[in-house]
């Protein structure tokens, strides 16, 4: 889950779990938990399952159900429905929404103040981090990192949720069909996750603080958890995982497993040994990048051809001797 997954849309939910989802002693009877609910690499236009008040205000519980990530709040008509697929639920950039500007907003603090309220429950989320080149070309792009609880627990996350007409009609029943979607509450990134992203999910520490968003949601609250989730937490936790993460069709059971990073020399460093400087810490690369045979004496003719071009640019221009013209008898 993310924003920006955490953050910006890069952060992806992965493997989430309903039966560990948050429940208050009425809601036992009314909700229903299905096992689990396997997605490896979530993004958004996908569906998940959200957990949210119980339309039935009198029996106070909470349900869990299917939504589609990235906010939608406006309806559908039947001369202009809906686009079908994900693409909207990108281009609306609903799919995160930050908690400083929560009640800034008219779309959030609507559907704040309706008490529209959402907690989505994961297993982790995928935030990525810009690599440097290495010596043999390797090690660059993005790789991706893998945030989640040392406990084993779940990690709770604030969010909202809506649902419109899609401006069509089920063919079975001839019944208007409903969009229902939601979105991540962002804020300040704690300061164990700062070196990676300046963004981060609404985390929710325990589940009465979840249970308190779902059922009695008000601006001095949201304002409570997002403080609490900028702060460290000794549960909080991460690893580098597969660069093959970088792609969002990517569904292989490896997506949360972790891989060590091994360090490679990068060409600037060789450059600082030379000059008889101090060379420079090794970079990371990613898992599937490979050290060719070869590589150090590469990196030794890339510094001798960059030698000679640098003597070349600074010797001065020799003067050309001017062209003898013939002329006729």
């Amino acid at each position: 889950a993310g924003g920006g997954g955490g953050s910006g849309g890069r952060s992806r939910g992965s493997n989430q779990q309903s039966s560990s989802a948050p429940s208050s002693s009425s809601s036992s009877s009314s909700s229903h938990w299905p096992s689990s609910y396997n997605n490896v690499n979530m993004g958004p236009g996908m569906r998940g399952l959200v957990i949210r008040k119980s339309p039935n205000d009198d029996d106070g519980g909470i349900r869990c159900e299917e939504m589609v990530w990235g906010l939608v709040p406006k309806a559908g008509t039947k001369t202009s429905p809906l686009p079908e697929g994900p693409a909207q639920h990108y281009s609306n950039l609903m799919y995160n929404a930050r908690s400083d500007t929560l009640y800034d907003k008219r779309t959030f603090r609507d559907l704040a103040l309706r008490g529209q309220t959402a907690v989505v429950a994961v297993d982790g989320f995928y935030e990525w981090k810009e690599s440097e080149k290495s010596a043999i070309g390797g090690g660059s792009g993005k790789q991706p990192y893998y945030v989640h609880r040392s406990d084993g627990k779940p990690l709770l996350i604030a969010g909202l949720w809506t649902s419109v007409p899609t401006g069509r009609e089920h063919g079975y029943d001839g019944k208007p069909e409903l969009l229902t979607t939601y979105t991540l509450l962002t804020t300040d990134a704690c300061p164990k996750l700062q070196w990676l992203h300046h963004r981060q999910p609404v985390f929710l520490w325990d589940t009465a603080s979840a249970v308190e968003w779902l059922q009695n949601p008000t601006q001095t609250l949201e304002k409570s958890i997002a403080r609490e989730a900028s702060k460290d937490h000794e549960h909080l936790a991460w690893y580098p995982v597969t660069k093959r993460m970088n792609k969002t069709q990517y569904r292989e059971s490896d997506c949360n497993v972790a891989i060590k990073i091994e360090k490679v020399p990068s060409v600037k460093s060789f450059f600082a040994a030379a000059k008889g400087g101090k060379p420079k810490a090794p970079i990371e690369t990613g898992p599937h990048d490979f050290l060719k045979e070869g590589w150090k004496e590469e990196a030794e003719k890339q510094m001798a051809q960059s030698k000679r071009k640098a003597a070349t640019e600074s010797s001065p221009p020799v003067p050309s001797s001017p062209a003898t013209k013939k002329t006729k008898p």
